[in-house]
């Protein structure tokens, strides 16, 4: 068993390397500890400092490299072009049932669950099933810029308001 410990960095286009799947459903995927195996059997544990992500390669051999492939789910598209509003609204409503969320160019995508089709459905929201690799927003410093205040009483407030400066 190879051991992994984070990603391998670099690119290999120019190698011209067999690309090797390890093939992972979204849930291992959020884990720091796991076991995997390579299309060709390999077997790889993981001990993460971070998650990796679908397209992260793993493990590079003279002749191969062993990349991660998040397996497709169903899940629901909602497009928003031209229509921002309804577009924050719903986003708004998502987050709300504290469910999962992809942003995509113009639109989000969310894992097929009868309480997201509910939602849709009370606000009329038309949506596209799908079967594709979801990969939801982690945590707020993927969507905007992070930072915290240290208050003098000690304890600190984060923001992931947006706004560009620095401390």
């Amino acid at each position: 068993m190879i051991l992994i410990k984070h990603p391998v960095t670099g690119d290999s286009d120019t190698l011209r390397l067999e690309r090797v799947a390890i093939r992972v459903d979204r849930f291992k995927l959020l884990k720091r500890r796991w076991r995997g195996k390579g299309e060709d059997g390999c077997d790889f544990g993981f001990e993460l400092d971070e998650p990796l992500k679908h397209g992260d390669c793993c493990h590079r051999t003279e002749t191969r490299e062993y990349v991660i492939e998040q397996e497709p789910e169903s899940v629901l598209e909602v497009d928003f072009a031209g229509h921002l509003f309804e577009g924050l609204h719903v986003a708004w409503s998502i987050g709300n049932l504290h469910m999962p969320m992809q942003s995509l160019a113009s639109g989000v995508r969310v894992a097929d669950d009868p309480a997201v089709r509910q939602l849709f459905a009370h606000l009329s929201v038309h949506y596209h099933e799908r079967e594709a690799v979801f990969e939801p927003i982690r945590n707020s410093t993927e969507i905007g810029h992070s930072h915290s205040h240290a208050h003098h009483d000690g304890h600190e407030h984060s923001h992931g308001d947006g706004h560009g400066h620095s401390h």
